[in-house]
């Protein structure tokens, strides 16, 4: 009775405020409470590079929970059911545990500030400095800003549905100068503070829903038996079966496949927001363990995110086969109409937590990128005055997220066709890493060439009568067709630009030779070794460094995804498959820690 009145209203305003109010004073007062000297451009944006693997693991993942992630994963959790973990299994379970367990500590020893500044040391000052800009700009202008908008837009979407006003300005006044703020002042300290408080809001936030939804429907069993009672036999099966299923236009073993390797070739070489988090560790263990707490603070979060979407299966069936934007719609519906007083306004806060983590975060590094990266390549200036710099870096790229906003159908979509253009050249980054003779033209061969390769893929493939006839199934398995496209044009992009790296001379062995030292790289560098060998400058690294990193992150990526299954089991009431998960899962979190910490050991040597 109390759901409609304008007392609900005002105890869901009021925490929202509340949550409000105490990121703001926890963002502000952060470099009291860590002790961080903010003055300098080190302390400003990398907290002295002394931070806690376990603090920058979580910020890490709830940047990821940008506001448009929990009504998207909604959506397609609705179309899917349980096996949806395998969505994000497929994008992140292996290639996260891939980048820490084969990059991290590497990234932490190079002694760089940003991910950029790689090029410069990987190629040398002169080309090198053109491949820093211009990956500083490109990640700012399609990746960063695109995102701050369409998560400033999906939370106006979803506050101005719940407290009924239309003006884009008011959610913008909402939540805007209070990040603008504690990032301004407070600087990296302040952002991954309240980083960890937003995710504990979140996670408190999707407990409460879950545990909401279990107790409409009597618990985990009475939930199993709403959905079969709902829905057709197989429909019912497909839904509650942890497994992916063929003919899934969304999550098929086929697509699961495909996912791993666009998502996992190439992580780690390259770094933006990530490897602000790295660098910013105090050694290298801590850098590593990263990507632990990465995965696991991400998974349980879209675990959570994720669950409800089985009750409302229970109570509206059809979902399972509406149009994606209806599905998507789901999540404020649920808001609005199915959660009590109280649980409403928390949940809310979690969204507030979710594009407020990530938009802090994107500012703060931007600001970091653009001042060190893009103004540092031409001129040079005190550690102070970066400080200043990355400020008012800080206002132009706020200003730019707020133009995406007012425009976001059309600069999203330009954003996101660029990103899946430059996509087809990702393998050549471990290049960079793992292969000595990859050089200057092989970066330009890659850029250059793998556009060309996608668009040939884009419009050529669809001629071939069988690609043809699976994209017409469906516009889902038109997309599933175009993301195979994107596979196809990563091994034709790779082709291309190892023919390149043939066809011309290798980098200056004095800019490899530096590199070498100060990155240790795995893989292929006998003939620098050798060089290095003769001036009695060479360093022994321990043997089998690639296979014993991947085989780590391969155990790591089990334990993590067989919990995560478990806890799923665990929802719907099947105890026995939860308990044989779980018990799966024990047993690789042993493996994974005896590997892990030999691992280490090898990368420190």
């Amino acid at each position: 009775e109390l759901m409609d009145t304008p007392t609900a209203l005002w105890i869901d305003s009021a925490i929202l405020a509340a949550y409000l109010l105490a990121s703001f004073l926890i963002g502000i007062f952060a470099n009291r409470l860590l002790k961080k000297d903010v003055s300098t451009e080190s302390g400003y944006f990398l907290g002295g590079r002394s931070m806690p693997g376990y603090l920058t693991g979580i910020s890490n993942a709830v940047n990821a929970m940008n506001s448009d992630v929990m009504p998207t994963y909604m959506g397609l959790a609705l179309a899917v059911g349980l096996p949806v973990c395998w969505f994000y299994f497929s994008r992140a379970g292996l290639g996260i545990f891939l980048a820490g367990m084969l990059f991290y500590a590497r990234w932490k020893q190079l002694g760089v500030a940003t991910g950029p500044e790689f090029f410069a040391v990987r190629f040398g000052s002169d080309g090198g400095r053109f491949i820093r800009v211009f990956t500083s700009l490109y990640s700012v202008l399609f990746g960063i800003i695109p995102w701050m908008g369409a998560g400033l837009l999906a939370a106006h979407l979803i506050f101005g549905s719940f407290f009924g006003y239309e003006s884009k300005a008011l959610s913008l006044l909402i939540l805007l100068p209070l990040m603008l703020l504690y990032v301004w002042f407070s600087g990296y300290a302040g952002v991954l503070v309240t980083n960890l408080f937003q995710t504990v809001i979140i996670v408190v936030a999707c407990v409460t829903v879950c545990l909401v939804i279990l107790s409409h429907f009597g618990g985990p069993a009475g939930l199993t038996a709403s959905i079969q009672q709902a829905m057709p036999a197989e429909t019912g099966t497909a839904v509650l079966s942890i497994w992916p299923q063929n003919g899934n236009a969304y999550v098929s073993p086929l697509l699961v496949a495909v996912w791993i390797i666009l998502t996992g070739v190439g992580v780690g070489a390259n770094v933006s927001v990530d490897g602000q988090r790295i660098i910013s560790c105090k050694n290298v263990r801590e850098a590593v363990k990263v990507s632990i707490w990465t995965q696991l603070a991400l998974f349980i979060m879209l675990l959570l995110v994720t669950l409800p979407a089985l009750g409302l299966l229970a109570q509206t069936p059809e979902l399972f086969s509406a149009p994606a934007a209806e599905r998507e719609a789901m999540y404020g519906v649920l808001v609005r109409e199915y959660l009590p007083v109280g649980v409403k306004g928390l949940t809310l806060a979690a969204l507030a937590a979710a594009v407020m983590s990530t938009v802090s975060t994107q500012l703060n590094y931007s600001a970091q990128t653009l001042t060190h990266d893009v103004l540092g390549s031409y001129r040079h200036f005190s550690p102070v005055r970066g400080v200043l710099y990355g400020r008012l870096a800080m206002i132009v790229v706020m200003l730019l997220a707020i133009v995406v906003v007012y425009c976001a159908g059309s600069l999203i979509r330009i954003a996101i066709f660029i990103t899946g253009l430059l996509g087809s050249s990702a393998l050549i980054g471990w290049g960079y890493w793992w292969y000595w003779r990859i050089n200057l033209y092989s970066w330009y061969a890659a850029m250059l060439g793998g556009p060309l390769v996608y668009l040939a893929c884009f419009f050529g493939l669809p001629r071939i009568p069988w690609w043809a006839a699976q994209a017409a199934l469906s516009p889902n398995h038109a997309d599933m067709m175009g993301i195979c496209a994107g596979v196809v044009s990563m091994a034709l992009t790779t082709v291309v630009t190892l023919i390149v790296t043939f066809l011309t001379p290798p980098d200056d062995m004095d800019v490899l030779t530096e590199f070498y030292r100060r990155a240790r790289p795995m893989g292929y560098w006998k003939p620098v070794q050798e060089v290095l060998r003769r001036r009695g400058e060479l360093r022994a690294e321990p043997r089998g460094l690639l296979a014993g990193g991947t085989v780590t992150a391969l155990c790591g990526a089990a334990w993590l995804c067989l919990l995560i299954m478990g806890l799923s089991e665990l929802f719907v009431g099947r105890y026995l498959e939860a308990a044989g998960f779980g018990t799966a899962a024990a047993l690789f979190a042993v493996i994974f820690k005896k590997l892990f910490d030999w691992h280490l050991k090898r990368l420190e040597a």
